[in-house]
């Protein structure tokens, strides 16, 4: 007779249960990832769960890991992770579990793809409190720039972006930042410290294609902040390859059509009362040499052109810097409503007549007193007039 021993087999075994992304994420707002790995083995694992996101050609730009864990049969262990996006596209999340036991090391792994998009952020309403002027304050900002912008290899341009403030309140601090790959750029201003309401400031971003880029199109991503609002947009920029010729015509009508806008915001900045006379000297010096590259240009000299074109973007650059310093906060004048006033009046004449009618008593009290106090010394004069008084016979 044989004895049969029974047993169970040792395993190894886990997984993910559940797994959370969002399909489509707005641009400066936060993503949120979840993961439940399960211990579905018998025995006791551990494990490490991690969290990683790539973008569209593979690049690790954001990692997250938990601490390890030991879980028994049938455990599970949560994690998750919040990461906020810089730019749009397309991008990857791949969580993965490291898990092992006396017998083997395992891994899990589970992937998905989600895009980040551009959105325009509502307009901020404050309503004020109890007590507060009947007034509500709306933070608001609308910007207007090329979506398209198209550039030779070893070419250099200048991107307008103007930022009006629709809001009925001063905005503070505003601050262009922007991601841009493979093409060299500058912002000028850096920032801008107050933007009153109903103005326009304007940023310009000075980009240069090297002249080994590959011709492609190249996204640029950019968001201006403020302390109490935030908007961004996206401009694509087509390099491609062009005779210089062709490069220094396209770049005369662009000059041309920016100088034109420029003269028309420092005419309005004169009209509010600003001194933008710091500005004037820049852009005539920008005409002339728009003028000398058009010269140049007729002549077939393409090359003495573009150099005069380099100045003219020069000199629209210090434009953007003097006219940023230009702008100064207006004073703002709290204007009283009319029924507010006509109350005060109301009350104040009440009051005046409350204090005349007490004044009049008072005097017509004091004017009685005095009457009967005459008429008592009347009678007392008439009772001992002289002659009055007779003697008594005894």
């Amino acid at each position: 007779m044989s004895t049969i021993a029974l047993g169970i087999a040792t395993s190894t075994s886990g997984d993910f249960i559940y797994f959370s992304y969002p399909s489509e994420v707005t641009l400066g707002y936060s993503a949120v990832f979840e993961t439940i790995f399960e211990n579905a083995g018998n025995l006791n694992v551990s494990v490490g769960i991690q969290i990683h996101v790539k973008d569209s050609s593979l690049n690790t730009v954001a990692s997250f890991y938990d601490d390890n864990s030991t879980l028994g049969i049938l455990d599970t262990r949560n994690f998750s992770a919040t990461w906020t996006p810089t730019a749009t596209g397309t991008y990857w999340v791949i969580v993965n579990a490291s898990y092992n036991s006396s017998v083997e090391p395992k891994t899990a792994e589970q992937n998905a793809s989600f895009n980040v998009v551009s959105g325009e952020v509502e307009p901020v309403i404050v309503t004020p409190g109890f007590g507060a002027p009947f007034r509500t304050t709306i933070y608001n900002l609308t910007l207007e720039y090329p979506e398209a912008v198209f550039l030779t290899q070893g070419e250099s341009s200048i991107i307008p972006v103007y930022a009006t403030n629709d809001g009925n309140t001063d905005l503070h601090d505003l601050l262009l930042s922007l991601a841009l790959e493979d093409i060299e750029w500058e912002i000028q201003p850096e920032n801008i410290s107050v933007l009153p309401e109903n103005s326009t400031a304007i940023f310009y971003i000075s980009v240069s294609a090297p002249s080994d880029i590959l011709s492609e199109d190249y996204t640029l991503n950019f968001t201006l902040k403020s302390d109490e609002i935030r908007k961004s947009g996206q401009i694509i920029i087509t390099v491609y390859t062009i005779e210089l010729c062709s490069e220094v015509e396209q770049a005369i009508n662009n000059y041309e059509s920016l100088i034109d806008r420029v003269t028309a915001e420092i005419e309005k900045a004169v009209s509010e009362g600003r001194n933008a006379s710091s500005t004037l000297e820049y852009l005539l010096n920008a005409k002339e040499e728009l003028e000398l590259a058009k010269k140049s240009y007729e002549l077939n000299d393409c090359g003495d052109a573009k150099l005069h074109l380099e100045l003219v973007k020069e000199n629209l650059k210090e434009v953007a810097s003097e006219l940023a310093k230009s702008i100064k906060p207006r004073i703002r004048f709290v204007v009283i409503q009319t029924w507010w006033i006509i109350g005060i009046i109301l009350l104040i004449i009440g009051l005046v007549s409350l204090f005349m009618l007490i004044a009049k008593r008072r005097k017509r009290v004091k004017r009685k007193e005095k009457d009967e106090d005459s008429d008592e010394f009347s009678k007392l004069k008439q009772k001992w007039r002289p002659g009055s008084l007779r003697k008594r016979t005894i």
